[in-house]
């Protein structure tokens, strides 16, 4: 047996499983490298006015305990700028 064979990563590709999106697989075929999760494609980039980040409120009124966290954070940030 060619020592390639007996390494791990050396592993030839015909000999996992191919699992696609919605099919069944658990963590010990993970771990002895059994199966190989295929990737899906990228999602596009949505158009620019319609992207948007997702803690972006578009001009609503921020809820009044996220306005607290980004109080406190901020608090936290600047505290953290004068000491360091």
């Amino acid at each position: 047996m060619p020592l390639g064979d007996r390494l791990p990563w050396h592993r030839h590709k015909h000999d996992r499983r191919l699992v696609r999106s919605g099919e069944a697989f658990d963590s010990g075929e993970l771990d002895a490298e059994t199966v190989e999760l295929e990737l899906p494609e990228p999602a596009p980039e949505p158009p620019a006015e319609v992207a948007a980040e997702p803690w972006g409120w578009r001009g609503k009124k921020t809820p009044p305990d996220v306005a607290e966290r980004l109080r406190l954070y901020r608090e936290f940030v600047q505290s953290r700028e004068g000491g360091a």
